[in-house]
């Protein structure tokens, strides 16, 4: 048999180690994020528990948009430091049963395994092991995908959540996969799925007709990345984590736009998003950079590298004020804007004030 990748996906992270430590809120809807009535209902939920979930609310969603679906949840700050400590202590359970490792995130993690396998059902018992020792060392709940590529591992771990152990093997993966949208391909955001979805491809069912030849003629190198995880072809190997680069969004507008006000108000949506996603996986940055691209195609990148990592994205994201308005008063219309913050790493770097009142304190 092909040699299993597990994926460990800590869930509701964020949530669970608050949860875990005030218990009384264990059926309380609890989301991670700015209050929003103290903060005007800016900012975006970092993360929420499962009671908060059944409202719709999701990670990356405006924060008054969480209120408006749930006006009774409870919107906290976790300590960062508990959250370190907690992500460290559960990587080291994991890697106590590794052969290969590497982490992707606070909150999770691919690995193979030490031992051999004979078959696909001793994987499924190692597993339940592995999340039984998270549990009972951490007092924390996990969910483990495991497949024979990392693509499919993934998504196996997140299809039975909260506590889900799903298997992906290649006798049943275009059963499992069939029903899928699409979406839960890594890579294949919001913006993506619209497009292929208009191209007639919204399911995995979708894909597993058709060739290479035909996706990558109809979607180019995204097709091509969506057929080889659907046909299970993916050869990434697990090795162990030396730092992601970069992390960032963008936004090409459906017209463009000359007042420099609106854009400054798009180009906060993005950083609200960054801002969620930089905190969910504990990421520092010591790089922000700038793109914005003028009618009808003029590209400008603008880029400041501060001297130490830092922790808080609102750092990054003023500074990317400062070089968006470096082109003010706008000269042409702009047609696109965009924040990426890179030379990524881990740990607390230097906690600046607003970080900590964001986070709360121990």
């Amino acid at each position: 048999m092909e040699k299993p990748i597990f994926h460990l996906d800590l869930d509701a992270f964020f949530a669970s180690v608050l949860i875990r430590d005030h218990p009384e809120l264990e059926h309380v809807p609890v989301v991670i994020g700015p209050e929003p009535k103290q903060g005007h209902g800016r900012g975006v939920a970092v993360t929420c528990n499962y009671p908060a979930r059944k409202f719709g609310i999701k990670s990356g969603m405006a924060i008054s948009r969480a209120l408006a679906l749930c006006p009774d949840a409870l919107f906290m700050h976790p300590s960062f430091p508990k959250i370190s400590k907690s992500s460290k202590e559960v990587m080291e359970i994991v890697q106590t049963y590794a052969n290969t490792f590497q982490q992707t995130g606070l909150d999770e993690a691919y690995f193979t395994a030490k031992q051999a396998f004979a078959s696909w059902d001793q994987p499924i018992q190692l597993g339940r092991e592995i999340q039984q020792s998270v549990h009972e060392q951490s007092h924390l709940p996990c969910s483990i995908g495991i497949s024979y590529t990392r693509a499919l591992a993934k998504i196996a771990s997140e299809l039975n959540k909260p506590r889900g152990l799903t298997m992906i093997t290649p006798e049943n993966r275009e059963k499992v996969l069939g029903p899928l949208e699409l979406r839960r391909i890594s890579g294949v955001g919001k913006e993506t799925y619209a497009i292929i979805v208009k191209k007639g491809y919204r399911t995995f069912q979708d894909v597993l007709t058709k060739s290479l030849s035909h996706l990558e003629h109809d979607l180019g190198g995204v097709g091509r990345h969506i057929w080889f995880v659907a046909f299970g072809k993916s050869t990434h190997e697990i090795e162990d984590w030396s730092g992601r680069k970069s992390i960032g969004k963008e936004r090409t507008f459906g017209k463009d736009y000359g007042d420099a006000r609106v854009i400054e108000q798009k180009l906060r949506l993005i950083g609200e998003k960054l801002h969620a996603k930089l905190l969910e996986k504990g990421l520092q940055y010591k790089t922000v950079t700038l793109k914005i691209r003028f009618a009808p195609f003029k590209t400008f990148s603008k880029a400041h590298t501060f001297p130490a990592p830092l922790h808080d994205p609102e750092v990054g994201f003023q500074k990317a004020l400062e070089l968006f308005r470096i082109f003010c008063p706008l000269q042409k219309r702009v047609r696109l804007i965009g924040v990426r913050y890179s030379h990524l790493s881990w740990g607390q770097g230097i906690q600046q004030t607003n970080l900590a009142q964001w986070f709360g304190k121990n």
